[in-house]
């Protein structure tokens, strides 16, 4: 197979108009009670850069084999005036410890409601009627050893009670506690999501525009994912949907070889760092030097580290940058020349967890 990478312009990137806020359900129903939070801003410490890490357990009420826990991993990638964007990442437990984030998809909010914050107006002394603020339960909850002082919303309906606990200096979502009911109205599972910590999470990367992901720009890329009972080879290729300067929206479609196809969003961003970093500056990669620490993750136990220069039989000089935690030993390769990622190797370090490795076909 013929082998092409087109060198995209650096001079120019088009950057599209701000993405429109798609809720989720329960943002829906808590601003139909409280429309006041309609076009409100944004918490301050809501900014890009920022991640937000929780623990979740969930309970199987009559099958105890079932109980599972793990962790939700929030990225902020961009704040406006109308939306906000973030990664949102899923992971198995591991020593106390995520393990490996196996999940990844783009979640558009409101600047006033997101799943993990809400405007710290709501609690604001006379922002909302007495009657709605009787809606509210006022308390205190101790997490990793930090009294807050909360504002408590419950929701029930004939499948599920919610139950949330903001924090209400910040907004900061701290637990969630669902309840699901069978048909009958009898309690049969329970989750519960607490808030674990917060931090900043800069890669040298951090604030530089992708313009090597101008949209409409096609990466394909040749995948092989292989388990202990099969070698599976599939087609991928990452679509340019939407470059918005600092990140782009991706559509991420894999072709099986029998034909069948499945598409997810993802968004490829310079305010975080992880395999989605489908393109480098080159100017920046050349100022790496082997062995080189990148960032550190503390709250998910991860690290990334560049890792020396050398010869891709198809590409010529290539960089390989090393992500790794408890789960996954990932060693990326990167054009010297245009900066694209030009091949991928999972390593796995814990079982359960297959061998994957991409290959660049083309960029378009």
């Amino acid at each position: 197979m013929t082998v092409v990478l087109v060198a995209l312009s650096l001079a120019v990137t088009g950057v599209s108009a701000a993405p429109a806020p798609k809720p989720d359900n329960l943002s829906k129903a808590i601003l139909s009670y409280f429309s006041e939070l309609e076009g409100t801003p944004a918490p301050a410490w809501l900014t890009p850069g920022m991640r937000v890490v929780y623990e979740i357990t969930s309970e199987d009420m009559k099958d105890p084999s079932k109980n599972q826990s793990g962790y939700l991993v929030y990225d902020v990638v961009d704040v406006n005036g109308d939306c906000v964007v973030n990664m949102m990442s899923s992971s198995e437990k591991l020593s106390e410890q995520p393990l490996g984030l196996m999940y990844v998809s783009g979640l558009f909010d409101y600047p006033s409601i997101g799943r993990y914050w809400i405007s710290p107006r709501l609690f604001e002394k006379g922002f909302i009627s007495d009657e709605k603020a009787a809606m509210l339960y006022n308390t205190t909850i101790n997490l990793e050893g930090v009294t807050y002082a909360v504002g408590v919303i419950s929701f029930e309906s004939t499948s599920a009670r919610r139950t949330m606990a903001f924090d209400k200096e910040t907004g900061l979502l701290m637990i969630v506690d669902m309840v699901i009911f069978d048909g009958a109205g009898a309690e049969t599972a329970q989750t519960t999501i607490t808030y674990k910590g917060s931090r900043f999470v800069f890669a040298p990367w951090y604030g530089e525009r992708v313009e090597g992901l101008s949209t409409d720009t096609v990466l394909s890329y040749k995948a092989v994912y292989i388990t202990e009972k099969e070698i599976e080879e599939q087609e991928l290729a990452f679509k340019v949907t939407e470059n918005n300067g600092s990140w782009a929206l991706l559509e991420k479609k894999h072709t099986a070889a029998s034909g069948s196809t499945n598409s997810i969003q993802v968004i490829s961003s310079s305010s975080s760092g992880d395999i989605y970093v489908l393109w480098i500056p080159v100017g920046l990669l050349s100022g790496f030097s082997e062995g080189e620490v990148l960032f550190d993750e503390d709250l998910t136990s991860s690290t990334v580290k560049a890792m020396g220069l050398s010869e891709d039989p198809a590409f010529g000089a290539v960089r390989t940058i090393l992500f790794y935690d408890r789960a996954v030993q990932i060693e990326c390769t990167f054009s010297m020349t245009t900066g694209y990622m030009v091949s991928l190797h999972q390593k796995p370090l814990a079982s359960g967890i297959p061998e994957v490795i991409y290959t660049l076909v083309s960029v378009k």
